[in-house]
């Protein structure tokens, strides 16, 4: 079934819809959208699709060397230990050689609800990533749905073209 997804790129809807549930977080102000973590109900098959693609992708990707070697977030035994590690030598080294160590790091606040689909496709193909990988990406961000169960007993129904975090209801 999931070869057969991957295939013919027919999604059902199901798997493009997705449910949203604001969970109040404990000792905060109910009346702030802030004070609510979303978590999201989202189809199992497509779930673990995702999985099993995104697997793919990033094994290709390291693999053939695609990847900047800095690069930390999302990927197999590099997370923000590692980079932190990295980041510690070369400035013991800097130390040890009586230099300066100067360090930028960016965290771009939703920077994941800011992505064009088409954008995204284009550099998957720069990056290798083709064929039918990508159509199945591009069918499976476009014409997506979302409702947010607010309040509990009612439901109000968003639809969008591309991405959009579950983390920001």
């Amino acid at each position: 079934m999931l070869q057969q997804q991957l295939d013919f790129s027919v999604l059902p809807k199901v798997w493009k819809h997705t449910i949203i549930i604001p969970i109040p977080k404990p000792n905060k102000d109910k009346t702030k959208l802030t004070s609510y973590r979303p978590i999201a109900l989202i189809s199992v098959f497509c779930k673990i699709f995702e999985r099993i693609l995104a697997h793919r992708i990033t094994h290709f990707l390291t693999s053939q060397k695609k990847l900047n070697p800095n690069q930390h977030g999302f990927l197999p035994f590099r997370d923000n230990h590692t980079a932190i590690y990295k980041i510690y030598s070369a400035i013991s080294e800097a130390r040890k050689h009586k230099k300066n160590f100067v360090a930028v790091s960016l965290d771009i606040k939703s920077a994941y609800d800011s992505v064009h689909v088409d954008d995204l496709i284009l550099k998957c193909l720069q990056l290798g990533i083709s064929g039918k990988v990508t159509k199945w990406m591009h069918h499976f961000l476009q014409e997506r749905s979302f409702q947010i169960k607010w309040p509990p007993q009612g439901h109000i129904f968003f639809r969008c073209d591309g991405l959009h975090d579950p983390e920001v209801p």
